[in-house]
């Protein structure tokens, strides 16, 4: 789930191109989500065992609704935004979103979270997540280990892996 409506497009079509030059079967449905003011692409990837991907443009913490009438996910991956500067700005995203996100999650179900750690620290980000949802952080190696720089300017980018309970 996206906000920016580029990002999402440029997303779609991503998928879609790179599904063809691998020779990956895909088949693509779009759908328009007027009352929410969003949009929704639907990837069936694969023919033996095919596999879904959900990528959808609107608010976050909506999550539960932009992917309404789909089964519960085994996996979210999400790239937070390197915009936030401040902690109370993060802290209230996740507030918003950690419950709607833990709510579609499978028992067992993963979810990885990237971020530019400089100013909000791993340990202030496993707390956030263990305090406003049931998930559980993975924080021992090689999950604990995963920081790394991006460019001159995102110095510090840190992932975090969190398991809901079976």
């Amino acid at each position: 789930v996206e906000k920016n409506t580029k990002d999402t497009h440029s997303t779609a079509v991503f998928l879609k191109q790179y599904a063809k030059e691998q020779g990956i079967a895909c088949a693509i449905k779009e759908e328009r989500l007027k009352k929410l003011k969003g949009k929704r692409w639907r990837f069936t990837i694969g023919t033996e065992t095919p596999q879904e991907c959900i990528l959808a443009r609107g608010d976050t913490a909506q999550s539960d609704k932009l992917i309404a009438g789909f089964k519960k996910t085994h996996l979210i991956v999400g790239d937070l935004p390197y915009g936030v500067q401040h902690k109370g700005k993060l802290r209230e995203l996740l507030s918003e979103a950690l419950p709607v996100w833990t709510s579609l999650l499978h028992p067992g179900g993963a979810m990885a979270l990237a971020w530019e750690s400089t100013r909000f620290p791993r340990t202030d980000m496993i707390a956030l997540i263990e305090s406003e949802s049931p998930l559980r952080v993975l924080n021992r190696p090689p999950y604990d280990m995963l920081t790394h720089q991006v460019d001159r300017v995102i110095k510090k980018r840190d992932v975090i892996v969190a398991v809901r309970s079976s």
